[in-house]
């Protein structure tokens, strides 16, 4: 440790230690801050167990829990391809297709009210699992943020090589047009 560094720290031992708090019950208990000993008014001042039967008087953070954020936007098991036969049905019969240099979607109606993803992320277009579920994480929440728009359609996405260059923004924004170009590709169809 350099000198400066040291002289540092000791100085915030000495503005921060704990040497500046009344040891003696008579200079804790005389401060009008504190009601009782050490500022806990259930705390009794001897060693007999604590009177308090009810709530105490103080607040208790630990209480309060906030409440969770409640979306519509869930990403539950019936909003995902499960079986491989699902994935071929895409693969076989794919309807429309929107592809960039970094992805492939691939996707069909599926005759049902909600949207359902499946993806294909391969080690050989992602070297490391770190780059591999950052991927899928950012793919997860722009289809969780879109699928109301994207409502019947059963789709794929095969990830390709440089992904790892791009950082978040850029690939939230690269899915977001992608997923524009399938619903105008699903609209033009409806049209005929």
């Amino acid at each position: 440790m350099s000198s400066p560094d040291y002289a540092f720290y000791l100085d915030f031992l000495d503005r921060h230690y704990e040497k500046n708090f009344p040891t003696q019950p008579d200079q804790a208990r005389s401060d009008s801050r504190f009601q009782s000993p050490h500022g806990y008014p259930w705390r009794s001042s001897g060693n007999q167990a604590s009177s308090c039967t009810g709530p105490c008087k103080t607040v208790c953070l630990i209480h309060i829990i906030p409440e969770p954020l409640v979306t519509g936007h869930a990403f539950g098991r019936k909003l995902r391809l499960l079986t491989a036969s699902d994935y071929k049905t895409v693969f076989d019969q794919a309807q429309f297709k929107a592809s960039c240099s970094q992805f492939l979607i691939l996707s069909i109606e599926n005759g049902q009210t909600d949207p359902r993803l499946g993806l294909v992320i391969a080690k050989k277009s992602l070297r490391l699992a770190v780059q591999r579920n950052r991927v899928k994480r950012l793919i997860r929440e722009s289809f969780r943020h879109n699928q109301h728009l994207l409502t019947g359609l059963d789709i794929v996405i095969l990830a390709r090589r440089g992904l790892e260059q791009l950082d978040n923004p850029a690939v939230t924004q690269l899915l977001e047009k992608l997923w524009q170009d399938i619903i105008r590709r699903r609209n033009r169809q409806a049209a005929r």
